[in-house]
């Protein structure tokens, strides 16, 4: 028998008790059923919670120009890890591609052979191999996950930068380099000085931004940083 078959009962108990509005969303759909027997090995990790409140958090902040004009963009998930935010992407809207990017990616790049819209990357965010891949897209909506320190700055770069990057949406993790940051300004929490420093850095210009907490994201570290393309 199957992981997913023997844990579901324990899976959607967890998810209901945890508190947040977007766990609770998320077993209401079959994107839970089939993600839970497609992919067990995703909710035998203590932190899979967090995890799907980011992953539904992020999606929130892209629905509305995916249900638009989906067809249009491209989704990269960069610095996808395990794949949560790309699966939901991918079932919500079957009509965009989504690619889950990273390094190291925890399971097979044949694990999305099911999705026909969703598909494994193996490569560095760092490297002019990835910038190259984003601007060989016409239209791209980048999201980046729990990012730590120079992946953050990587990830406001690129979205600076390459042009075919129209939306962006960010949720930082571990704080970069302090000195760099406490020369920028104090607020008490440093985790939010952190995300308002990484603000500082995108290209207003280009971009509107909006940057807030988000409580249903089950993490202390559960900043949403929001860039849409300024219409010209």
């Amino acid at each position: 028998m199957r992981a997913s078959a023997l844990s579901a009962e324990k899976v959607e108990r967890k998810l209901l008790r945890s508190g947040s509005k977007y766990a609770k969303d998320f077993v209401k759909t079959r994107a839970f059923r089939y993600m839970l027997e497609k992919f067990p090995e995703m909710f035998n990790k203590n932190r899979f919670v967090k995890e799907i409140t980011e992953a539904w958090g992020a999606r929130n902040a892209i629905k509305g120009v995916l249900i638009e004009s989906g067809e249009e963009y491209i989704v990269v998930d960069a610095g996808s890890g395990a794949g949560y935010f790309t699966v939901l992407t991918a079932l919500f809207h079957p009509a965009t591609k989504v690619f889950a990017v990273d390094t190291h990616t925890e399971f097979a790049v044949e694990d999305f052979r099911d999705l026909k819209n969703a598909e494994r990357v193996r490569m560095d965010l760092f490297s002019e191999e990835f910038e190259k891949f984003l601007s060989s897209f016409k239209k791209v909506i980048l999201v980046g996950i729990h990012l730590c320190s120079d992946l953050a700055l990587r990830f406001i770069d690129l979205a600076n930068r390459v042009e075919s990057v129209r939306h962006a949406v960010l949720i930082p993790c571990c704080v970069g380099d302090r000195e760099e940051i406490l020369s920028f300004g104090f607020i008490e929490d440093t985790y939010e000085m952190w995300c308002a420093y990484l603000v500082s850095k995108i290209d207003t210009e280009k971009f509107r931004v909006i940057s807030r907490r988000d409580p249903e994201i089950l993490s202390p570290k559960n900043v949403v940083i929001k860039m849409r393309e300024r219409v010209k």
